[in-house]
């Protein structure tokens, strides 16, 4: 082109048609893509086959990733997603949280920021506060902007730094207390998969029922040995989400629990700690009320019954069925038998703490003579005496032909049979219940005489508390090691599992859940290692408690763990942690 005016007048055509280009806007990375190159970086293996959100079809580009992800609960499977909608940088974050199983910790923070409107909203952000490594750049303020191509590659090489060295931590506190939540690794699905099991001692029918349902669906049940007795296991599984909602399908299942074919050694892991002062707050256990009996009760709900309400709610000791197991003392009323060599926790109205063989032997002393109570608040055997106290069973039933009790103030109120003597009980009142052989104990005690309840302890720092609970087994005690199994069972003490914890820092009381049964969001720990996470939060004594299923803790009405059976699982009693 030799005319000089027509070559300037190219350039300038061009210059403004590149102009013109710039300022388009880029074409926007959707919600569906982002969240399916996540799952990429991450080299997350896909689900063929599964539920998807409400609003995508089948026949979507990203069916594949968001199919995986409601499969391994990153995302719920009941909400729309809105897949084609391009994210804004703050939803872009909160896509990558939940890409890397972080999505429970996000909805937890924003239950324990704003419990009582309710609100679990909470940019996502917030939750990378004191998350390592940390996000760079403006990837780390919260903005309603949309997700800028330039941004994405930052994201998602910020996402494949995450598996080696992911760790998340969040910290509360109250007046004499302070909780904290620990979250490392990024976890994966199992290889071989999850399944449900049920107790089949627990049902009349011994799993009959619930394995002729199973098969009738072609989900393969079979009936296995446990330690603890024969359970129904179903499945497998390929993801917990699948088997835990086969199981909310199915009601007539009683207390279906998911767990792991095999404990898989997943990098994930999920721990929360409550620090409390014992000055300013004191220990109580409640039971669950049945009718003549025992009954069982969620956490949630015995936190929401208890007056006051409590700063921390945590499961107790082990139980079958409705009944717990080893010595109980409540309100300086012994309430349960002991498991012999099991360890125990004590504690005093002032709030004194005790850690030590749980052994005893508990009897009724009446003139001169001693008989030794073998049951507890369960009517007697057929030569045995029995022992009902207010604080776990307030209305006995079922005493038939039994010979009863009734001590008020230390001394005989009523004596004979249940038609003439109140069974109701309250306040310090306990009912003795006899048959067989007891029966000449009783009958020899008139209205007025003093009668005493005796309680021998292995270890006598027990005397002088007013609560004792037995568990075990003991895992620190006084900065040592203590590697006593104490009878039970290496599936227990060698397999990982949800733990539940309870010991002493040197100056305050600890509460500590570990999550598990969930390759994706926390593995669980052996003994050896739920010991060694103990150390390491600088407990110096440290007791086990019943784990698995049950394990839960609350801090200020929220549940602040996950419980590996995807509910609550009820529970006959309770831990609490109450203002004085």
């Amino acid at each position: 082109m030799k005319n000089p005016t027509l070559r300037r007048l190219s350039r300038l055509l061009l210059c403004l048609l590149l102009l013109g280009v710039s300022s388009l806007p880029a074409w926007a990375v959707t919600r569906a893509e982002l969240l399916g190159r996540v799952l990429e970086t991450l080299r997350v293996s896909q689900i063929p086959s599964g539920g998807l959100p409400p609003d995508v079809p089948p026949d979507h580009p990203f069916a594949g990733s968001l199919r995986t992800a409601v499969a391994t609960g990153r995302i719920p499977g009941g909400l729309p997603f809105d897949p084609d909608r391009p994210p804004s940088r703050e939803e872009a974050l909160d896509l990558a949280l939940r890409g890397l199983g972080l999505g429970v910790e996000r909805d937890l923070l924003a239950r324990l920021r704003a419990p009582a409107s309710g609100d679990a909203s909470l940019p996502a952000p917030t939750v990378t506060e004191t998350l390592d490594p940390p996000l760079p750049g403006e990837l780390g303020q919260a903005s309603a902007d949309p997700l800028g191509d330039e941004q994405v590659p930052k994201l998602l090489d910020w996402v494949a730094l995450c598996p080696g060295r992911l760790v998340w931590e969040a910290r509360t506190s109250e007046v004499g207390a302070e909780l904290l939540l620990h979250r490392e690794g990024v976890g994966g699905a199992p290889e071989e998969g999850f399944v449900l099991q049920i107790d089949a001692t627990s049902l009349e029918d011994g799993g009959a029922a619930v394995t002729a349902s199973a098969e009738s669906l072609g989900l393969h049940p079979q009936v296995v040995p446990t330690p603890t007795g024969p359970v129904v296991q179903i499945g497998p599984f390929p993801t917990s989400q699948a088997a835990l909602d086969v199981a909310a399908q199915h009601p007539e299942w009683p207390q279906a629990n998911c767990v792991t074919l095999q404990a898989q050694v997943s990098p994930a892991l999920f721990y929360a700690a409550a620090r409390v002062n014992m000055g300013r707050y004191a220990l109580r256990v409640p039971f669950a009320e049945a009718s003549g009996g025992f009954g069982r009760l969620a956490l949630s709900q015995f936190a929401e019954r208890s007056d006051p309400r409590p700063l921390v709610a945590m499961n107790g000791g082990f139980f079958a069925g409705n009944r717990p197991i080893g010595s109980l003392v409540l309100e300086g009323l012994p309430g349960g038998k002991a498991y012999g060599g099991r360890s125990a926790l004590g504690w005093t109205e002032r709030g004194d703490l005790f850690f030590g063989d749980g052994t005893s032997r508990v009897a009724i002393q009446a003139s001169g003579t001693r008989l030794e109570v073998t049951r507890f608040n369960t009517p007697p055997d057929a030569h045995g005496l029995a022992l009902y106290i207010p604080q776990i069973c307030p209305q006995p039933k079922g005493l038939g032909d039994a010979l009863l009790l009734r001590v008020e103030g230390g001394v005989v109120a009523a004596a004979g049979g249940s038609d003439t003597v109140p069974t109701a009980l309250s306040g310090t009142t306990f009912l003795v219940a006899a048959r067989g052989r007891s029966r000449a104990f009783l009958e020899r005690l008139q209205t007025g005489d003093p009668v005493e309840i005796r309680t021998e302890w292995a270890f006598p720092a027990f005397e002088g508390c007013s609560g004792v609970l037995q568990a075990g087994p003991l895992l620190l005690e006084g900065g040592r090691d203590h590697r006593n199994p104490e009878g039970f069972a290496r599936t227990l003490t060698d397999r990982r599992h949800p733990r539940t914890v309870v010991g002493i820092d040197g100056s305050a009381l600890v509460f500590l859940v570990v999550d598990g049964r969930s390759t994706l969001h926390s593995r669980g720990t052996t003994l050896e290692e739920t010991r060694a996470l103990a150390r390491r939060l600088g407990l110096v004594t440290a007791l086990n408690l019943d784990g698995g299923g049950s394990t839960q803790l609350i801090w200020k009405g929220v549940t602040v763990n996950r419980p590996s059976d995807g509910r609550e699982r009820p529970l006959p009693y309770a831990l609490l942690a109450v203002p004085r």
